[in-house]
């Protein structure tokens, strides 16, 4: 979508064909082949009476086979249950379908638990919890979530359009890919009862458990487990200093950066966090309060810090990451996108979005001098991944590269 301030913006999910990486091509295939056995575990569940009693008895047998060792500091129990979310805003609209959203909640909710401890092989230390949080015009389209395992939670948006103070932000927000304010309904992640929230958009998959994530968050940072987590963390910089007290883990959506033009957005489909209400409390008086200025650079956006003018800038990809960076300082991690949240872009200045020719080509988006090429990162060492930019298996248009 092109922004006016700067006309080179464009949507992160294009409508031409765009190339691929051969990683991408492997996930996506690997998806829709997730997607097809999804399809028949929902046939299963409407027509045959005992699949009900029979996941039951599988769950319950494979939560009775999982120890926890008696060598780590104590961790509760209840604290081991990790509540991942999916937030439903509409039924559908042009991009994709109910039918899809639910296709794909299930097939993440597969690939959750595989990397949990109700699969032994994981070797994860923790359980799971599946949420959905339904915005009140999803509702009607989500109740098949609930015969798959999700707590359905209806909500409307923590944030009014009319209580937003700001003009510009007021008068446009609706506006904002995708969901404009209603995309403020993810916030009540923060408010689950577990101590932990993974809040991820429904496109997503997980291949490799995050233990040393959690454990991070869990453990204080000078006993034994919160120093071997720490040191196992994977960091977008290696030299970044950790917070004492982790309130997040984040990626950033470098994808959209000109090199040094602005600073990087939130990459809105993944969050992992400590559960703190009051995070939701000081977002939505950022947000009625609505200072946020139009155009594109470091003198506008949210605060006038640079946080606008690209896609999602009004919603969640620009309010966190200013929430974060001047807000709540020195609490959230940001992760290396190539392991985390992974999309298979191209994270070097070699193609749009926000691409010029003649303006540092090639450099890293993030502003390193060396960067890992997400595009060719090996899939065994990839935590999950999100697929958006290789577009959703039901809706492909994106074509690999040769051979």
């Amino acid at each position: 979508m092109p922004n006016k301030h700067h006309p080179s913006v464009t949507s992160r999910r294009p409508t031409h064909h765009v190339p691929v990486s051969p990683i991408c091509c492997a996930i996506r295939m690997l998806v829709a082949l997730s997607v097809c056995w999804c399809c028949y575990v929902i046939w299963l569940m409407t027509t045959s009476p005992s699949f009900h009693t029979i996941r039951e008895d599988l769950s319950n047998n494979l939560n009775l086979n999982v120890a926890i060792t008696n060598t780590e500091s104590a961790i509760s129990e209840e604290a081991r249950v990790v509540a991942y979310a999916v937030s439903f805003v509409k039924c559908g609209d042009f991009q994709t379908k109910s039918a899809s959203l639910n296709d794909a909640s299930i097939v993440m909710r597969h690939s959750i638990h595989q990397i949990s401890r109700r699969n032994p092989k994981s070797n994860s230390k923790y359980d799971y919890k599946m949420y959905a949080i339904v915005h009140r015009q999803a509702e009607q389209c989500s109740q098949v979530l609930k015969k798959v395992g999700f707590e359905v939670i209806v909500v409307d948006p923590p944030v009014q359009q009319k209580e937003i103070r700001g003009e510009h932000l007021r008068k446009f927000i609706h506006k904002e890919w995708c969901c404009g304010s209603d995309e403020f309904v993810k916030l009540y992640a923060y408010t689950l009862p577990h101590e932990i929230i993974v809040h991820v958009d429904i496109d997503f998959a997980f291949y490799k458990p995050m233990d040393n994530l959690f454990d991070a968050i869990l453990y204080d940072k000078d006993s034994r487990e919160g120093k071997e987590a720490r040191e196992k963390i994977e960091l977008e910089r290696q030299t970044d200093a950790l917070p004492d007290q982790i309130g997040a883990f984040i990626t950033r959506d470098w994808g959209q950066v000109a090199p040094g033009k602005f600073p990087p957005g939130y990459q809105a489909g993944f969050l992992v966090a400590r559960r703190d209400p009051t995070v939701l409390d000081e977002l939505i008086e950022v947000i009625k309060e609505g200072n946020y200025t139009n155009g594109w650079g470091h003198k506008f956006g949210w605060g006038e810090k640079g946080y606008g003018g690209y896609v999602g800038a009004m919603a969640m990809q620009g309010l966190i990451a200013y929430y974060y960076d001047h807000v709540r300082t020195n609490n959230a991690v940001e992760l290396n996108q190539c392991r985390y949240n992974h999309m298979g872009m191209d994270i070097r200045y070699r193609n749009h979005p926000n691409f010029r020719k003649n303006y540092r080509y090639g450099e890293c988006r993030n502003g390193l001098q060396e960067c890992e090429d997400c595009m060719i990162t090996d899939i065994d060492t990839i935590y999950n991944v999100h697929y958006t930019m290789c577009r959703k298996p039901w809706q492909c248009m994106a074509e690999g590269y040769e051979g």
